[in-house]
């Protein structure tokens, strides 16, 4: 490989670098915006599997659905931050 291959190929992975973050930055705005409705289907969706498994998964389900709490949790402390700031 020669160094302007070398060249191409390290730009090619700043440039996907820069784009995934981006990428994970929006979902995680899109996240924060949506938290409720996330966090409400992921527990849906990890009571159907747990029940669908007979339970054998429930422990990796149950810190998933810890995981999309915390969404819920982030959404409601923004809030009460911002009905803060009015007062």
């Amino acid at each position: 490989m020669g160094f302007l291959d070398r060249f191409k190929k390290n730009k090619v992975v700043a440039k996907a670098t820069d784009v995934a973050s981006d990428v994970a930055g929006k979902a995680g705005d899109i996240a924060h915006k949506v938290g409720d409705a996330v966090a409400d289907g992921v527990d849906k969706t990890t009571d159907f599997i747990d029940d669908k498994t007979g339970g054998k998964m429930h422990d990796a389900l149950e810190k998933v659905d810890n995981v999309a709490d915390k969404l819920r949790a982030d959404e409601d402390e923004e809030e009460d931050e911002a009905a803060g700031e009015g007062e």
